[in-house]
């Protein structure tokens, strides 16, 4: 091999190798940990995976179908894992912290778990609870209002 191409082969190798080191540390928060997304990046309309965790049979769907005029998406709908929960939550996997807490309030001011995980299509899960017609009411309401 000329040493010309044999430069550029381990030009292109180092590169290639630089790109995967920056890629899997990511852009964490420097001590080790995955770091939110800053409060200023855009974000478009949230993608919600519905749990039913009310053990009312289509729950989900019916609370997903009112996902759309509320200005949410709904990435999917299924039964929550385990016993029937008493109240609604938000988990955010991926929004920044002030778009998952303004969504919580739009969803009838839920608390929000935040569970970090950059490898789902979710951007956060709406597990319905007991109190799931809270969330009913304030999504119709949402949907509703021309700010929305």
């Amino acid at each position: 091999m000329r040493p010309r191409a044999v430069t550029w082969l381990i030009l292109a190798v180092a590169l290639g190798a630089a790109a995967l080191v920056a890629g899997v540390r990511g852009t964490g928060g420097g001590d080790g940990t995955t770091a939110f997304p800053a409060a200023t990046e855009p974000v478009g309309a949230p993608h919600l995976l519905v749990l039913n965790g009310a053990g009312r049979s289509g729950l989900a769907r019916e609370i997903s179908l009112l996902l759309g005029p509320a200005g949410c998406v709904a990435a999917g709908v299924d039964n929550a894992p385990g016993p029937a929960r008493a109240a609604s939550v938000l988990v955010n996997r991926r929004l920044p912290d002030v778009h998952a807490d303004r969504l919580a309030r739009r969803l009838g001011n839920l608390p929000v778990l935040r569970e970090w995980d950059g490898r789902t299509a979710e951007d956060a899960v709406l597990v319905l609870g007991a109190d799931w017609e809270r969330v009913r009411t304030a999504l119709a309401a949402a949907g509703d209002d021309p700010a929305n």
